[in-house]
């Protein structure tokens, strides 16, 4: 091996994602190597076969296909992350949104509280003066039919009048005439009786 040790650490320290990456690909290529002279010696044994032996080459196509792999994932990870920070940037705009059409909710809910009142006080307003309007037609009402009767009464009682005044115009027409007769030393006369 290295200075580093088999699993690439570099002492006692904690290990790194770099270092463990690196203890995996040496530790998997070492077991490739192991598996292929296992798997040459029975080859061997059965009547022989070409044996493969893993050469630094393989071993730096293992490397470069990981590295392909790794940038591969990364280039999906970070069109992940895009596309979560998107949603979240949406999300955190709809969110303003839903606040902004709250507190605009909340004002116009004021105001037709507000307007509300002040239609509730005029109505108010409009029943009570309607309700003086109408006892005071009822007072106009009976006021009329007060002022009705005492002119159908002072009708009839014009009437009975001027029925006793021509009964009694004819007596006063003779008296007046009686009147008109008696001669002034008659007159006199009376006058001295008293």
């Amino acid at each position: 091996g290295d200075e580093d040790g088999e699993d690439g650490r570099d002492g006692g320290g904690p290990i790194t994602v770099r270092q463990a990456v690196v203890a995996s690909l040496v530790h998997a290529y070492k077991a490739v190597v192991a598996t292929s002279e296992a798997l040459g010696e029975a080859r061997a044994g059965l009547g022989g076969g070409v044996r493969h032996h893993p050469s630094p080459r393989d071993f730096l196509d293992l490397i470069k296909h990981f590295v392909g792999l790794v940038g591969e994932k990364r280039g999906e990870l970070e069109e992940t992350q895009r596309h979560l920070h998107a949603g979240l940037d949406r999300i955190l705009e709809t969110q303003t949104s839903v606040e902004e059409l709250r507190q605009s909710l909340s004002s116009v809910e004021a105001k037709l509280e507000g307007k509300n009142l002040a239609a509730n006080e005029k109505l108010s307003l409009m029943l009570d003066k309607q309700g003086e309007a109408e006892k005071e037609k009822e007072k106009q009402q009976v006021l009329v039919k007060d002022l009705a009767a005492k002119e159908a009464d002072m009708a009839q009682r014009s009437q009975e009048a001027q029925v006793e005044l021509a009964e009694a115009e004819p007596a006063l027409l003779a008296a007046k005439e009686a009147v008109g007769g008696i001669k002034k030393a008659s007159l006199d006369e009376v006058r001295a009786l008293r």
